[in-house]
């Protein structure tokens, strides 16, 4: 079982060869605490779990156990195989008919597949197949040959988006159960091959077979593995952007984006982001304003360096909308995807009509502080990525191997460090934002994202008789020794923008560190007012 104290999702998982009782599992923390969605994942309906409840004895291999439970959402995952003729039956047993989803991407079992299971006699003499159809079901599947749920009429009204559910509840901090089925030791990869299940049967592929956390699926042939996050941007502007065309980019900003589309004979666009009562709100307008028939780009970094905004839904559904209207790929920055202290993060690639537009830049560097090991990927539409693919062979030749294993022990290892540095990194936002937040002219917002604050140091800057951006930051180097970046490290001021701010990264610093630095900053202020 991993659960992790203050997470939204809970996944159950087995760690021996099944039989670990994960149905009775579910079935009893679904009733002791409530979840507002139980989604199966797994390989499908060869494994089966039983619960005991009310007097009678539940055979499921499709419907999740915590059916019990009736106040739960049911889902089965998209990298589930599902029978439709055993889902059927499991709901006439249990009664849960309104209540249960099926996603449109499932792979469907039909007669054929298990015709080939039981017929074989290398999988049902040497192996022992269930004989339930699913190893030939998920080769189909890898085969693009297979069927798919929202092609079968008999489950067409239980269709479900499982990964947008499942990522909505837990932005609303709702609980969501994850059950798995058959135990790591049948893992394909990991177990005691050939005597093996057709997939993977660890945690994380658990968590994907639901929706992973973006709710788009991709091959390896859709993934080019970087020498880091920066590489991503310059070949997607290589790609795709010819000299004179215009890039949508984000000001304030990660300063390298205006750089290397002025760099490679492009014409930088910026817009910007509006401050608001409690967060900072995307220029919408101002972008759709800026939008010519010479601009083919837009580069997107949702969440925000620096100023830690996050996209709501709507702006990232009108964000998409301008995007189809105007032909328009998007270079999604998600290095901060995963850097957040509540809700959950949003994917503009989830948009409809957007994973075919859309590279998304990934990075290594944020979540597993793997700054100085340089890897990162670009994601997207396989004919961008074979284009990111010759650049790379071409410039780098590759990543360097040591920190591609490096990266593999990440993703698939103890995910407690990450977890146990975002605590870390939410006391040391609390503590700089409390005495921030004391200091006379001065006023920052809470950001749920990233590891950076963006506090307003107008009031302060015309205390100390600063003019501007530069002569706040040399003046108060020079009186306390702090330093510090200011707005213009993150692009050209914008024309009539008026206030002053600061960007302050507490990544590298211990609480001590920061309330003296800021101790100071705060002490010589109020000399002035």
């Amino acid at each position: 079982m991993s659960r992790g104290d203050g997470l939204a999702c809970m996944i159950i998982a087995g760690g021996q060869w099944g039989d670990e009782g994960k149905g009775k599992v579910v079935a009893y923390l679904a009733l002791t605490d409530k979840p507002k969605i139980i989604a199966r994942a797994g390989v499908g309906p060869n494994a089966g779990h039983t619960v005991y409840y009310g007097g009678k004895t539940f055979g499921l291999r499709q419907i999740p156990c915590g059916f019990v439970y009736e106040g739960a959402r049911l889902l089965i995952g998209p990298g589930v195989l599902v029978n439709p003729e055993v889902i059927k039956k499991e709901l006439e047993l249990t009664g849960a008919g309104p209540r249960f989803g099926v996603d449109r991407k499932c792979t469907v079992i039909e007669n054929s597949h298990i015709e080939q299971d039981k017929s074989s006699d290398f999988l049902k003499g040497k192996i022992g197949t269930t004989g339930t159809g699913c190893g030939p079901a998920n080769a189909a599947r890898i085969n693009r040959t297979a069927k798919i749920a929202e092609n079968a009429p008999e489950l067409r009204e239980f269709l479900a988006d499982v990964p947008q559910e499942i990522n909505q509840a837990i932005e609303d901090g709702e609980a969501v159960f994850v059950e798995g089925s058959q135990g790591f030791g049948l893992s394909l990869f990991h177990g005691t091959y050939p005597y093996v299940t057709s997939k993977d049967t660890s945690a994380s592929t658990l968590a994907a077979d639901v929706g992973g956390a973006r709710g788009v699926e991709y091959g390896r042939e859709n993934v080019s593995v970087q020498p880091g996050g920066k590489p991503v941007i310059a070949k997607f502007l290589l790609a795709l952007m010819d000299p004179g065309d215009e890039v949508l980019y984000p000001n304030p900003g990660f300063p390298i984006y205006g750089s290397l589309i002025e760099f490679f004979g492009g014409v930088a666009v910026p817009y910007t982001y509006v401050e608001g009562a409690d967060r900072f709100h995307l220029d919408l307008e101002g972008i759709e304003r800026s939008i010519t028939p010479r601009t083919r780009l837009l580069i997107l970094n949702d969440l925000h360096n620096p100023t830690a905004a996050e996209c709501t839904a709507e702006e990232l559904a009108r964000l998409a909308e301008l995007a189809l209207e105007h032909d328009l790929f998007v270079l999604s920055d998600e290095a901060y995807f995963d850097i957040r202290f509540a809700g959950a993060s949003r994917s503009i690639a989830a948009q409809p009509g957007m994973q075919e537009r859309t590279i998304i830049l990934y990075t290594f560097s944020k979540k597993y502080a793997m700054t100085g090991w340089r890897l990162g990927a670009a994601i997207g539409p396989e004919p961008v990525i074979d284009v990111i693919t010759r650049l790379n062979v071409n410039i780098e030749s590759c990543p360097t191997h040591f920190s591609q294993y490096g990266a593999l022990a990440a993703l698939t290892g103890d995910q407690r460090g990450p977890r146990e540095m975002m605590a870390t990194l939410k006391t040391r936002r609390d503590a700089a934002l409390e005495i921030l937040n004391a200091t006379p002219g001065v006023r920052c917002l809470t950001p749920e994202t990233t590891f950076y604050l963006y506090p307003d140091v107008s009031g302060a800057a015309r205390l100390l008789e600063c003019a501007g951006h530069e002569s706040f930051r040399r003046l108060v180097l020079e009186r306390t020794g702090v330093s510090f970046c200011t707005r213009l490290h993150f692009g050209h001021a914008l024309e009539g923008v008026r206030r002053l701010y600061l960007r302050l990264a507490y990544s590298g610093l211990g609480i001590d560190d920061i309330r003296e630095g800021l101790g100071k900053m705060k002490t010589l202020i109020e000399s002035c007012d």
